[in-house]
């Protein structure tokens, strides 16, 4: 009778301790195995337990969440923290031609008060600066002095190309060459960041979210360090373009004083309207650089095929006669495609616009 009392209290006593074992389970944060239960105790326990053979780690069965999962939650937020001023979304090609326009329009506007404030003498390409034969070359196509020289008088003996419109060329060359062609920031590599080591794990968990974590910090890079810098730059880029300009500076008659303050007074405009010019350019490359589409910019040299499905003719020799040579490039041309470089995405943003024969 008594031993069967005693196997009576000792199956209580279990009873009891494994329902302890169970609310643990319940209440607890981390999990241990000990004698095939499961037991969950604190975290802060579980991580100063000494782990052996007999208390592997498991996840219980309230802790079934996809780690992955919870990982590039924790990871995007963390991208979304590095960048202040995401775009919202890519740049229309309806706003980047809008874009195009106000810069050709700025540049023309600057050019008439060049002309107010300075004549335009002849073309001679032995009498021009290292900056100017490079700016020459890029209009005429070709490369020596001796040769863009020869090329440059021909191009100035044109009948379309008057003294305005080849100074619209030169500004157009500047912006290509410069802006849209040169322009591009030095990004720091990942090991620079901070983040590094994190950088590192990311890519070797999820490839996917650690480029979006770099598209993230390319877009912060540039706009701490780019965005910020376009007036001042715009500013350079005038000045850069106004020395060339004086290579091509002409003879006029001793001026009054009055002629000399409308001459200061001109120079002052062409200053802001280029500046202007610059610094839409420079806006418009920065929202090219934060998109995730690809652009390619082209200014067509003299001497090249007309291409009707990329240039427009503003002033054809023959405007009864089909264009078929450029002669003069007024503004380049810009195309876009997508992260694929997919033909079928294909879009020309704004066509060249040439003088042609």
């Amino acid at each position: 009778m008594s031993s069967t009392i005693s196997r009576s209290l000792a199956g209580r006593k279990a009873r009891r301790r494994r329902s302890r074992v169970h609310s643990l389970a319940i209440d607890g944060n981390d999990c241990m195995r000990q004698d095939n239960i499961v037991v969950e105790i604190p975290t802060s326990t579980a991580r100063a337990a000494t782990m052996t053979s007999s208390s592997d780690p498991i996840p219980s069965l309230g802790q079934h969440v996809d780690f992955r999962q919870r990982f590039e939650e924790e990871i995007n937020t963390f991208a979304t923290s590095l960048v202040h001023r995401e775009p919202k979304y890519v740049p229309s090609h309806q706003e980047d031609a809008l874009a195009m326009a106000r810069i050709d329009s700025s540049c023309e506007t600057a050019i008439d008060h060049w002309m107010l404030a300075q004549s335009f003498g002849c073309v001679k390409a032995t009498d021009l600066t290292e900056g100017a034969i490079e700016l020459c070359q890029l209009l005429v196509g070709v490369d020596g002095c001796e040769e863009t020289r020869k090329v440059l008088e021909t191009l100035s003996a044109h009948e379309s190309v008057s003294p305005k419109n080849f100074l619209r060329g030169l500004c157009a060359g500047a912006i290509t060459r410069w802006v849209y062609l040169d322009t591009k920031p030095q990004l720091p590599s990942v090991c620079q960041y901070p983040q590094s080591d994190v950088l590192r794990s990311v890519l070797a968990a999820t490839p996917n979210i650690y480029r979006r974590l770099v598209d993230a910090m390319t877009l912060e890079y540039l706009e701490r360090h780019f965005a910020t810098t376009i007036p001042a730059l715009s500013k350079e880029l005038t000045k850069r373009l106004h020395t060339i300009l004086t290579n091509f500076r002409g003879l006029k008659s001793a001026n009054t004083l009055t002629d000399l303050s409308d001459h200061i007074n001109n120079f002052r405009v062409w200053e802001r309207y280029m500046a202007d010019a610059f610094e839409g350019a420079l806006r418009l490359r920065l929202n090219h650089l934060r998109s995730p589409m690809k652009y390619n910019y082209t200014f067509p040299s003299s001497g090249q095929p007309f291409v009707e499905d990329k240039m427009i003719s503003l002033y054809s020799e023959a405007s009864r006669r089909r264009p078929h040579q450029v002669w003069l490039c007024l503004s380049p041309l810009i195309e876009s495609w997508n992260e694929s470089m997919d033909s079928s995405s294909h879009v020309i943003i704004s066509p060249a616009r040439v003088i042609s024969s």
